[in-house]
């Protein structure tokens, strides 16, 4: 499982307060194998979880995407994506 991008909004850095928080602290409690790409994160890891910054490695490796933002740069993956931005609106 990957998520993509942390934050709510594009451009921001504020990944503090994002509720893909709440999820990634769920999935790691069911020891559930997660990668979190965040280009902007200059960290090895997230939450315990590995972080990268290679979108084409990260899409193909996972399975099921959560993000909390839709991005045109998803659309190839798009059916393995689940996000709560429905609208695909900034």
């Amino acid at each position: 499982m990957g998520v993509c991008r942390l934050t709510m909004t594009s451009n921001s850095d504020n990944f503090c307060s994002s509720s893909i928080r709440l999820v990634m602290k769920r999935m790691k409690a069911k020891c559930v194998p997660m990668v979190a790409y965040k280009p902007t994160l200059d960290a090895q890891e997230f939450f315990g979880f590995e972080v990268t910054h290679d979108l084409k490695a990260f899409k193909t490796g996972c399975d099921v995407i959560m993000a909390n933002r839709w991005g045109d740069d998803l659309a190839d993956v798009a059916d393995k994506v689940y996000t709560r931005h429905l609208f695909k609106r900034d």
